[in-house]
């Protein structure tokens, strides 16, 4: 058992616990009773020669998903363009946070500039997902052979 959690909500509302990246680490999450884990290392400003979460995606995916496939795996780490979504998706991620590039526009434009960023990362994955013949980013075996080089 997770020696930080000892949880005693019914489910209704989902524990998902953010800043994993490492497969022991998403392992004891997942045995302590949560719902899912978020792969980030917030922004990797305060560990010198953290991995990128995008590099242990894969590896904790499949790793949580063998004892339960109903685990969640969200991710967030350096998502500037919908092209960084798609290959989120195609290495396990079933959720993906865009949290500086939303946050930023809000500070700066308020709701159009966050209206208008959404709008571009809409456009960005739905033409990645076209360019690759993709219809279903919940299709996992479908879309996790796909590389996108920047």
């Amino acid at each position: 058992m997770c020696k930080y959690v000892q949880r005693k909500i019914t489910k209704g509302i989902p524990l998902v616990f953010k800043g994993c990246i490492s497969i022991p680490v998403a392992l004891e999450i997942q045995k302590s009773g949560a719902d899912g884990v978020y792969v980030s290392n917030h922004g990797g400003r305060f560990v010198y020669n953290s991995i990128p979460p995008l590099d242990i995606l894969t590896d904790i995916r499949d790793s949580v998903k063998k004892k339960d496939n109903n685990f969640g795996v969200w991710f967030d780490g350096g998502i500037r363009r919908g092209s960084d979504i798609l290959t989120a998706y195609s290495k396990g991620a079933e959720f993906v946070g865009l949290g500086r590039p939303i946050i930023y526009a809000c500070v700066l434009y308020g709701e159009p500039g966050v209206s208008s960023i959404t709008k571009k990362f809409q456009f960005e994955l739905q033409s990645q997902c076209d360019i690759c013949g993709i219809d279903d980013l919940n299709n996992y075996n479908k879309i996790k052979n796909i590389t996108i080089k920047k």
